[in-house]
């Protein structure tokens, strides 16, 4: 049996089993939420379009600028549109979990000129199948006041998964989408024109 220390916001119970893997020095739980083979494929060319744009604009003229523009607008809403459309799919359970704590994190110290970073963090407790679990949200603010002890919150459960979300994908992901999609069509437009 190999002993050894996860870095994790989550907390496990004795027995429970996880599915692990290592990152150079770090062991670390298996996130089941992945990137699809399409997004990838636009956030490599959306990358690409933004690398390359100031080069084509400055050799190959404002047209060709646009151009990339064009494409990195599209391929940045293709992205947008199908992130919504497979958190979408999933298939999530509703539960109520309650904030039991706010955490208080700084980083770094009071100077003249810089202020300490300030976040706070709500620790929620859920239960689920009859086990009572806390987490650590990945969600803060840096307000004080944002997350009350005691509040109820909304969590989502994927059963096919096994992955508890703390939000759904908002349908603003999809209007952004068509949003990014009207201004390339201008530009294409413009380039035509």
């Amino acid at each position: 049996m190999l002993r050894c220390k996860i870095n994790s916001t989550r907390e496990y119970k004795q027995g429970e089993e996880l599915e692990l893997m290592k990152n150079g020095e770090k062991i670390m739980p298996v996130a089941s939420e992945t990137v699809s083979f399409d997004s990838a494929i636009a956030i490599i060319l959306a990358g690409m379009a933004l690398a390359v744009f100031p080069v084509a604009s400055r050799n190959a003229g404002d047209r060709a600028g646009s151009v990339l523009l064009v494409l990195l607008l599209f391929a940045a809403g293709w992205i947008l549109l199908s992130s919504f459309m497979k958190d979408r799919k999933r298939h999530l359970i509703e539960i109520e979990g309650k904030i039991t704590d706010v955490l208080y994190y700084r980083r770094g110290e009071n100077k003249k000129l810089i202020k300490a970073s300030e976040s706070y963090y709500p620790l929620i407790r859920y239960k689920l199948h009859d086990k009572e679990k806390t987490f650590i949200s990945s969600y803060n603010s840096s307000l004080k006041t944002a997350y009350k002890t005691g509040r109820t919150v909304k969590l989502y459960y994927d059963e096919k998964t096994k992955s508890l979300a703390e939000k759904k994908a908002s349908p603003l992901l999809a209007l952004s989408a068509v949003i990014l999609w009207c201004i390339a069509a201008v530009g294409i437009v413009s380039i035509l024109g």
